[in-house]
């Protein structure tokens, strides 16, 4: 007699959402899946914006008129340096995780952000 047949044992495994790292340096760290939902390239003009009393989320920043840009050399991870943060907001043992809502640009260029479960 065979084994009861369980659905959940057969699904394949989800996809991981597109999410980035936050360093308390000021370092943001896109993951692979979020590299692929945005085409992100090196040399890409691409910010973060904390939270502010203009708009209550975060937001990756991909205007031709971000101030940061992509910087991605052999052997490194792709990366977004000396991101301005609040003070405090990013404890040095832990980085803050931070998930694409959406891949529709919520203005032109600016895609909402939100904390991501560990």
């Amino acid at each position: 007699m065979l084994p009861p047949y369980l659905l959940a044992l057969h699904q394949p495994p989800l996809a991981s959402p597109p999410t980035l790292t936050v360093s308390a340096r000021g370092r943001v760290y896109p993951s692979k899946a979020l590299l692929t939902a945005l085409r992100l390239r090196a040399g890409q003009p691409a910010d973060l914006l904390p939270p502010s009393p203009a708009c209550p989320v975060w937001q990756l920043d991909l205007r031709p008129q971000a101030r940061r840009r992509i910087s991605w050399h052999a052997n490194t991870r792709p990366r977004i340096e000396s991101v301005t943060l609040p003070a405090g907001l990013v404890e040095p043992s832990t980085p803050l995780l931070l998930a694409l809502t959406t891949t529709s640009p919520t203005a032109p260029g600016l895609y909402p952000l939100t904390l991501a479960a560990a």
